[in-house]
């Protein structure tokens, strides 16, 4: 009777570790998912401000171009 008593003591706490490390690794992709979506996010802004900059380049390298040389192109 001890024996089975001493044996379901070992389970329970085996699944109570199992449940644990279950959700330390929830815990662990659910950290990753949002490491995930911050560096997608820094990109998408990094892209966004490239764009910007090439647009503001482009229009301010026109506005200092003289007419005559783009009709020439």
């Amino acid at each position: 009777m001890v024996y089975a008593v001493e044996v379901a003591q070992i389970l329970k706490l085996t699944l109570l570790q199992l449940s644990a490390s279950q959700q330390v690794n929830y815990k662990l992709i659910q950290c990753r998912h949002n490491q995930f979506k911050l560096m997608l996010f820094a990109h998408l802004v990094l892209v966004q401000h490239l764009m910007f900059q090439v647009t503001f380049l482009t229009k301010l390298q026109l506005e200092q171009t003289p007419l005559s040389h783009l009709i020439n192109l």
